[in-house]
Formats: structure tokens, C-alpha cells, sequence
């Protein structure tokens, strides 16, 4: 479930950053953003795997 909300939030922080790019921004301070939630969602990935090898073995 985790990855599956990380790509959809993706595509639409891509839409974003894509926005940003035409409109000639000068800082992309979305990014940060993006890279903390993304960093939250692979932790959460990652823990739930670990659990799940955890009690399957």
C-alpha cells in the first residue's frame, strides 16, 4: 500500500515539478518535501517487509 500511495504522490509531485519548470520558478524548494515523504514511505516499506519475513520464517 505504502508504494502504491509513493507513486501515485509521485506522479503528481512530477506534474508539479513540471509546472514549476515552465514557469521559469527559480528554486524548487517542493523537493524537499518530496525526498522527506518519499524517505517516510520507504521506511514504512521497508519495516513492513521486515515484519513479514519475520513471521513467515
Amino acid at each position: 500500500m505504502a508504494q502504491t500511495l509513493s507513486g501515485g504522490i509521485s506522479v503528481l509531485a512530477g506534474g508539479a515539478f513540471l509546472g514549476q519548470g515552465l514557469q521559469d520558478a527559480d528554486n524548487i524548494a517542493g523537493v524537499g518535501g518530496y525526498a522527506i515523504l518519499g524517505g517516510i514511505f520507504f521506511l514504512t516499506s521497508a519495516i513492513r517487509l521486515s515484519v513479514v519475513l519475520r513471521t513467515t520464517s
